[in-house]
């Protein structure tokens, strides 16, 4: 008898839904900042369907065979990881920056160890150098929680059901106690402000999300749609209202969110369990998720995750020439290209063992090549042109340094800051660490003095205490919250006062006052940079007021601590004071320093701040014309090249 699970297309639509929102994610797209949740769909859907097919199994046949089981899961998971890993050490041969250098032997091994998650955890690398310089395997944590637990949940099954006699109440029991550790010890060991790193990674402190698919699996176990006709309408409407509100909070929800730490996480486990019950029930969930592309998109989810990301960093602007859509057109060209490849020649004639057979299996892997062959043509064409020399802007007076500032060696740099900082890093770190100097970052996207419960000043004086630095540079934009700014503002006291308004300024300035305390409290130099003018069209909310008053309060702050030293970007970025999105090199080619955003800088821009920002800090700094240096887009015709 098979011990197979009844196929439900609405389930394959399900993956398909997680992976989108995880590559629109991944994609810079700004209405999916929430993307990152598709990983906890997929928690809870394998929760479900391995703890379903376990039972299924000892139903039919009165036990597990743990053999077959890992021999299924090594089958069906690992070639396509292998294939994976072996394009990151080719990326790292070819494309990797310093950063991803640095760490890519230990990032290979703890993924083909299934460790990597671990690894981010314990390996002395802070949420801002995992932003900044991301390592190619970096999503390999999510499927090392995953293999992690297809090793030890069928044994503690087993055991259990032993134990038990074959009880599901004990099991549910057991569960439901299991699921109230791993939220508690979330709860516990987030600190407010801290960084994440401990319990998002962590597999204790995550396994919630998998267990409420696996206690929804023994709840479910053995029945296939309700027979009660109020109950199924009732699992169908609640499903339906559980898949809006998870499209919903992928909209709206941070990764920063205090509250998805809280029992987050585990909330939105329960809203994923709730779709899966309704993908089972006649409905509208059952039938949308059963779209064709949708389902399509869920087939070969598996390697659209594994592939998307080191492909994603390879396919940059710098190397393509290309932003916003059509950067995100090529790199999801060349990503479905890989994934039906892998899923037809290699995913599939090993689960199944049989050959490739059939019409589809020989249409599917020429269309895939002639998808993957039409965007490298993409790439050659738009392929940037050779290198542009700064030296003539970068000979402009770019900052205040301070008095005494070129007194001190300096061997160990931080730098704190939001999403420009975020992006800036590995450019300094590269060419820091070719000076011998040591450098970390403790920045992210969408922060400021004010958000995430202080997560900057905690992370200065973390930062402080144990890296123990020369020089900070703290770079903070406009970000007062984690709404775009948008409302009221809430300060580090608590208190709730208008977006821009004197309160709110106010308090930023004694904000800055304290990041400078602590900055410099065991006697570091500190730096703070004054942001260029943006042109963001209200995707930001009201930057370009904002930005010359926060610009202000670091001048008066230099003012009052004449240690203090001031990089002044918009020498550079803006030379005649306003917004600029190119500049023209001596050589008469027209570089593009600003992205679509109006915020944020493009690969060329970041090089040329990075060297601005480094003739400030570092004593006798000498612009690095040996460097590889971003390429650039110019007005002459890059096809003659």
């Amino acid at each position: 008898m098979s011990d197979r699970l009844v196929h439900r297309p609405a389930i394959d639509g399900l993956r398909g839904l997680a992976v989108v929102g995880v590559l629109a994610l991944h994609g810079d797209l700004q209405f999916a900042q929430g993307g990152f949740l598709g990983v906890s769909t997929f928690f809870t859907l394998s929760g479900y369907l391995i703890t379903s097919l376990l039972l299924l199994e000892r139903e039919r046949s009165g036990r597990v065979d743990l053999r077959r089981f890992y021999a299924r899961r090594i089958r069906r998971l690992l070639p396509a990881s292998l294939l994976a890993v072996a394009g990151v050490v080719v990326f790292g041969l070819y494309a990797a920056d310093a950063g991803q250098l640095r760490h890519l032997r230990s990032d290979v091994l703890s993924s083909l160890a299934n460790g990597a998650n671990w690894l981010f955890v314990f390996g002395r690398r802070s949420y801002g150098d995992l932003a900044s310089s991301p390592s190619p395997v970096q999503h390999f944590w999510s499927l090392a929680i995953e293999e992690q637990f297809y090793l030890v949940f069928p044994l503690v099954l087993v055991g259990t059901l032993f134990v038990a006699r074959g009880s599901r109440r004990a099991l549910a029991g057991l569960l439901v106690a299991m699921i109230a550790a791993s939220i508690l010890l979330m709860v516990v060991l987030h600190r407010p402000g801290s960084d994440p790193l401990r319990v998002y990674y962590g597999t204790d402190t995550r396994a919630a999300e998998l267990l409420i698919g696996c206690l929804l699996a023994v709840v479910l176990a053995g029945r296939d749609e309700i027979r009660h006709r109020g109950l199924r309408i009732a699992a169908a409407a609640t499903g339906a209202v559980a898949l809006v509100a998870t499209l919903a909070l992928w909209v709206v929800t941070d990764q920063g969110e205090q509250w998805m730490y809280r029992g987050g996480f585990a909330g939105y486990a329960v809203l994923t369990a709730m779709v899966i019950v309704a993908c089972t029930q006649p409905g509208p969930v059952r039938s949308a998720l059963s779209w064709r592309p949708l389902r399509f998109v869920g087939a070969i989810s598996y390697g659209l995750y594994l592939f998307h990301w080191p492909l994603f960093l390879w396919l940059d602007q710098t190397r393509t020439g290309l932003e916003g859509w059509p950067l995100l057109g090529v790199r999801l060209a060349l990503t479905f290209g890989v994934a039906i490849l892998s899923y037809e020649l290699l995913e599939q004639p090993i689960r199944t063992g049989r050959r490739v057979v059939g019409r589809v299996r020989w249409v599917a892997p020429p269309a895939a090549v002639g998808v993957i062959a039409l965007a490298a043509v993409l790439v050659v064409v738009w392929r940037p042109t050779p290198v542009i020399d700064y030296s003539s802007v970068l000979a402009a007076p770019v900052a205040h340094r301070g008095q005494s500032a070129d007194a001190d060696p300096v061997n160990r740099v931080l730098f704190i800051g939001s999403s420009l900082m975020t992006d800036e890093f590995p450019f300094l770190d590269a060419r820091l660490r070719r000076l011998g100097i040591e450098s970390r970052s403790v920045s992210r996207p969408a922060t400021g003095l004010f958000t995430d419960g202080g997560f900057i000043l905690d992370g200065i004086s973390d930062q402080v205490a144990t890296f123990d630095p020369d020089v900070v540079v703290i770079e903070m934009c406009c970000t007062v919250d984690q709404k775009s700014a948008r409302g009221d503002v809430t300060l580090l006291d608590g208190r709730i006062v208008p977006a821009d308004s004197p309160e709110m300024d106010a308090a930023w300035a004694a904000a800055a006052e304290e990041a400078y305390r602590r900055a410099t409290a065991r006697g570091a130099r500190a730096f703070w940079v004054l942001t260029p003018p943006a042109d963001s069209g209200g995707i930001y909310g009201p930057i370009e007021t904002r930005i010359p008053r926060f610009n202000a309060i670091y001048r008066q702050l230099a003012t009052t601590h004449p240690r203090l030293g001031l990089i002044d970007w918009s020498s550079v970025a803006a030379p005649d004071g306003h917004f600029t999105k190119t500049l023209t090199a001596p050589n008469g080619a027209v570089v593009t320093i600003r992205t679509e955003d109006g915020l944020h800088f493009t690969p060329p821009g970041r090089a040329l701040l990075a060297d601005t920002t480094l003739l400030a800090v570092i004593p006798n700094y000498q612009v690095p014309v040996d460097l590889p240096r971003p390429t650039t887009t110019t007005t002459a015709n890059p096809a003659a090249d």
